[in-house]
């Protein structure tokens, strides 16, 4: 089954790149989560995670009470640079949404496995599963970094890893959406 890992640095357009493929894939075929920047005057103060069927979180925040645990105004523990990390919110919107394309859907969409994402060892077990013994397609960005389970996951011999730059990642859309009808 065809797994596809997007490679790129920050700001290479992995996202952008998941969306356009998309846009030319059916809606009723896939199923899972992007992550995305929340902009304030200019300036990225966190992330949301949001279902590719339209439910939100904050996955990390700058602001430690808007980046809380099951709904109580404290500091999360999960720390990646300034970014408090959600993980619980992060866990329910991520996990029903990799487990309903499990059940419903052709393929499984995954944007982003990154450090804010590993927080959470339920997602770090559910992507193992996906990628080790799955039998969907799935689409999924890295980021360039010495994770090791990014690392494993490049490794998988049933896995294509596909580099994303600000020069290819236009050129890509047509190419990705072959490979993934």
């Amino acid at each position: 089954m065809q797994k596809i890992l997007l490679l790129g640095k920050p700001k290479a357009g992995k996202t952008t790149l998941v969306k356009k493929v998309l846009a030319g894939l059916a809606k009723t075929a896939y199923g899972g989560f992007f992550t995305e920047e929340i902009r304030e005057k200019g300036e990225r103060v966190g992330f949301k995670i949001t279902s590719t069927n339209g439910e939100e979180s904050i996955l990390a925040h700058i602001n430690p009470t808007l980046a809380r645990k099951g709904g109580v105004n404290h500091k999360s523990p999960y720390r990646v640079s300034k970014y408090y990390v959600n993980v619980s919110g992060f866990e329910q919107i991520a996990l029903k949404a990799i487990s309903r394309a499990e059940k419903e859907k052709d393929l499984i969409i995954i944007d982003e496995i990154g450090k804010m994402e590993l927080f959470s060892q339920k997602f770090v077990n559910k992507i193992e599963e996906i990628f080790t013994k799955g039998r969907k397609k799935a689409l999924a960005t890295i980021p360039v970094s010495n994770i090791p389970l990014v690392k494993k996951l490049q490794s998988l011999s049933d896995t294509e890893v596909v580099e994303v730059t600000e020069r290819n990642r236009d050129r890509l859309v047509s190419e990705l959406i072959n490979k993934l009808e």
